[in-house]
């Protein structure tokens, strides 16, 4: 027999030597090439593993060959049909826009702070308020009401219009005084959306 069937027969016997026994105490006439038959089908099936494993490695190693190796996603994404990325949720609002700016109802735009008024006084500006309706008040220094009136704005209930109107008052000495405008939706209760401009007011020439 070759020197190397001896090793290998050898090298059986260590791996499994109580299937070696077992064949050897049932089949004592059976020549020893006989009972090698399992344990080179056991060689042969350990040769196909490693190859198979060899050739896993070569594969891998080729796909990398073109780059950086393929890395998955930061948090975990896995990517989608076809190979393309996951999509990636925008940060921010919901729609990846801006936020919207507080809504103001009644936006005054004569006149503003600081200003000297005399009657009559224009009071004009837009205005997003129940059924368009817009009070004007003149107060003078000791908050007490010298006029009032009201205007409807060109647009109401859900759109914003423009108002304007003039308002006439009297006194009869130069005075600090406020433009008070507001929605006419108070029911009985504190004005609401009330804009407050300090203004002076002076005698009529």
């Amino acid at each position: 027999m070759p020197e190397q069937d001896r090793r290998l027969r050898a090298l059986d016997r260590i791996e499994a030597p109580d299937v070696w026994d077992r064949a050897r105490s049932h089949h004592p006439r059976l020549p020893d090439h006989e009972l090698e038959r399992p344990a080179r089908g056991r060689r042969v099936a350990a040769g196909v593993v490693a190859f198979a494993t060899f050739a896993g490695a070569v594969a891998i190693g080729l796909g990398n060959l073109g780059g950086a190796p393929v890395r998955a996603p930061a948090g975990g994404s896995s990517p989608g049909a076809g190979g393309s990325p996951a999509p990636v949720t925008p940060t921010g609002t919901p729609s990846g826009r801006p936020s919207p700016t507080p809504f103001v109802a009644i936006v005054v735009e004569t006149p503003v702070p600081g200003d000297v008024v005399s009657s009559p006084v224009t009071i004009a500006g837009t205005a997003d308020v129940y059924e368009g309706t817009v009070i004007v008040e003149i107060l003078d220094a000791s908050g007490e009401r010298l006029a009032r009136t009201f205007t409807t704005a060109t647009c109401g209930n859900g759109c914003r219009g423009t108002f304007s109107v003039d308002v006439r008052f009297a006194v009869t000495d130069t005075q600090p005084g406020t433009v008070l405008v507001y929605d006419d939706d108070a029911e009985g209760g504190d004005p609401l959306h009330a804009v407050r401009i300090p203004v002076t007011l002076v005698p009529a020439g």
